[in-house]
């Protein structure tokens, strides 16, 4: 099966074969390798002095990948994602989600910026979950697991045990048993 992505209003652009992406750091890893080799001359300064730990970051490898992206969350160059500020964050940008365990956030999921107040990942269903009018670019009868659109990103409220969504400006986790509220920080990947 192959995806193909647009982001920043079709200025960029993804093609990648696919089967499942049951793990989000593994999606948004991919497609940040992707865009960083085929827009080399677009690298955003804000992630340039990740580009080469991302490039040679391994997929397969979860652990060295979640301590780059928490390492990348704790270095103070990415900048913190509101819902007053969602509408305005660049695309293409990598979303980290960390929950917000005090002295010690752990980092819980991640995404990327598609296109103004678009978002797009794997795996959403305890970030986000999927409700009306999110969308899979692959289709209408693919997996909850795999790759899922999300659009009006500034607008979407946390429903209790049903969808992620804003609480007083910040993004709570669609889990069971309340609401699960995370710190969002976006990087820009190409411009």
């Amino acid at each position: 099966m192959s995806l193909n992505i647009d982001f920043a209003g079709g200025r960029f652009h993804t093609d990648m074969a696919t089967g499942s992406f049951s793990n989000c750091h593994v999606f948004s890893l991919t497609v940040t390798q992707i865009l960083l080799t085929k827009y080399s001359g677009h690298i955003s300064p804000a992630i340039r002095p990740w580009a080469a730990q991302l490039q040679a970051a391994q997929p397969n490898q979860p652990g060295p990948l979640r301590n780059l992206y928490t390492a990348m969350g704790r270095s103070g160059q990415m900048t913190p994602l509101l819902q007053n500020n969602c509408m305005n964050a660049a695309a293409p940008s990598l979303v980290l989600f960390f929950d917000l365990t005090p002295n010690n956030p752990q980092l819980q999921h991640s995404m990327l910026i598609r296109d103004t107040d678009e978002w797009i990942g794997a795996n959403n269903l305890g970030s986000l979950s999927i409700s009306t009018g999110d969308y899979s670019p692959l289709g209408p009868s693919v997996s909850y697991n795999d790759v899922w659109c999300f659009p009006h990103m500034s607008q979407r409220n946390y429903i209790a045990g049903t969808r992620g969504g804003w609480v007083n400006g910040q993004m709570a986790g669609a889990f069971s048993g309340g609401a699960h509220s995370h710190n969002l920080l976006f990087i820009p990947i190409v411009v």
